[in-house]
């Protein structure tokens, strides 16, 4: 098997194609080990699902930065109203909970993509 050199920082595959980032290169240098009969099938959909779930962690831990502030803002202001603890419990709850489920999708997904 011929290994095909990648130029990173040239951003240029042998070939001629061009690259702009390096998943990129692993992408295109996967293509040529699978047009030379090898398993290659094998690193590209390892490099999709790694891709996937990155942008899937983001996207956790993204919306557990913003349910924290809504949260950080929410509490106070629920406990200051003049209807207190008594009424707004459940939003208290509903976002405490959606919290809590969050820190544990980000700790999953934060395990499957290291």
């Amino acid at each position: 098997m011929q290994w095909q050199r990648v130029v990173i920082s040239q951003y240029r595959i042998n070939d001629g194609f061009m690259v702009k980032y390096f998943h990129d290169a692993f992408f295109f240098f996967t293509i040529f080990w699978l047009i030379k009969g090898s398993n290659g099938i094998i690193l590209l959909l390892v490099d999709w699902r790694i891709r996937n779930m990155t942008i899937a962690f983001q996207l956790a831990v993204f919306a557990l930065i913003a349910t924290s502030l809504i949260l950080l803002i929410s509490v106070p202001v629920v406990f200051a109203s003049p209807e207190g603890w008594s009424g707004n419990k459940n939003v208290v709850f509903s976002g405490t909970s959606l919290w809590i489920g969050l820190v544990f999708l980000v700790g999953i997904l934060n395990s499957l993509i290291s």
